[in-house]
């Protein structure tokens, strides 16, 4: 039997890249992965639900269509998200600011919302991935729209795990890291280049532990971490 049998999962931003790769990892582990995304993905064999996360009407659709189709909704992760325009910001480009903070923040709200409500009239065991990034927690330079969106998922995500931990039986709530680390090791005992982002990482992770993602034909996606 495998990890994730008879799980029906949505992944929002997974046309590509890292959500891409999770939805082939799902599916690997015998879930059922849902694309819910802009455009369909080009690879794999998934059923796919054109959302856009910034919308409410466009996520009650995603709902209600997975709930016609599987009956339940057992993960969600919400992934979808936009790059910013870096510079400094005396020359802060307003309307990217707006855009990004709408769908990597805004739309990772709105997407629990939606998804969550169903889960809980389900009434039975669900998960819910909210992906962040390094950038919420350590500073970067030019850095301002994503930075602060993917700060309010992290603290978004300690809300909801102290929030739905009781109304959503067996919520797991978690933060994915958009750093690199050795595989299986502690972050004490990564590379030493890896080491100025490492310590400005909170100690309070519960497993003390990275998590990797991997692509199903076996390319490691080094940018794609999980804080355990």
């Amino acid at each position: 039997m495998a990890l994730l049998d008879e799980k029906v999962a949505i992944i929002t931003g997974g046309a590509n890249g890292i959500g891409l790769a999770i939805a082939q990892k799902f599916a690997a582990e015998g879930a059922t992965p849902i694309i819910a995304d802009m455009k369909a993905p080009a690879e794999g064999n998934f059923f796919f639900v054109e959302t856009n996360v910034t919308q409410p009407a466009s996520l009650t659709n995603l709902v209600d269509q997975v709930v016609a189709k599987y009956g339940h909704i057992d993960v969600l992760v919400a992934n979808a998200g936009i790059t910013e325009h870096k510079g400094p910001v005396s020359q802060l480009d307003e309307e990217n600011w707006n855009a990004v903070i709408n769908v990597d923040l805004n739309g990772v709200v709105l997407t629990n919302k939606y998804v969550v409500a169903q889960m809980e009239k389900q009434g039975t065991p669900a998960s819910v991935i909210n992906t962040s990034s390094i950038l919420g927690v350590v500073g970067a330079a030019n850095s301002q729209a994503y930075s602060a969106a993917k700060a309010g998922v992290a603290n978004v995500a300690l809300f909801l795990a102290s929030n739905l931990s009781t109304a959503l039986t067996g919520a797991v709530i978690n933060a994915d890291g958009g750093y690199t680390a050795q595989k299986g090791k502690s972050w004490r005992d990564v590379d030493s280049h890896q080491l100025f982002l490492i310590k400005k990482v909170p100690q309070g992770a519960p497993l003390n532990r990275f998590g990797w993602l991997e692509s199903t034909n076996g390319t490691r996606l080094n940018h794609l971490m999980a804080l355990l």
